[in-house]
């Protein structure tokens, strides 16, 4: 793998561990275009390409656990606003005819 490759790999790795999904997808975008630039010049190895597939399929597992336990925080919150107590209201009634 190459230098740059390498960096962008780390780079993408640790905003993912940081939770940056925004910068993450701005690293894989920028990776993609890299490796896309390398195929066109006929620079693009079979290693490339496999720590291509490596990278896509930590993300892929990693990102998929924080999506479920993101989803389980909103879940929980849902079910603690269903059995909150509503707050008071003014006691006034109004009535249109």
């Amino acid at each position: 793998m190459t230098n740059m490759y390498n960096l962008a790999h780390t780079s993408i790795r640790l905003a993912i561990s940081r939770e940056d999904y925004r910068r993450a997808l701005q690293l894989w975008n920028a990776y993609v275009g890299a490796l896309c630039d390398a195929l066109r010049r006929g620079e693009l190895t079979r290693a490339d390409i496999g720590e291509a597939e490596e990278l896509s399929a930590w993300g892929i597992l990693v990102l998929r656990g924080a999506r479920t336990h993101l989803q389980a925080q909103v879940n929980k919150a849902h079910g603690v606003a269903a059995y909150s107590p509503r707050p008071a209201t003014s006691g006034l009634v109004r009535t249109s005819l």
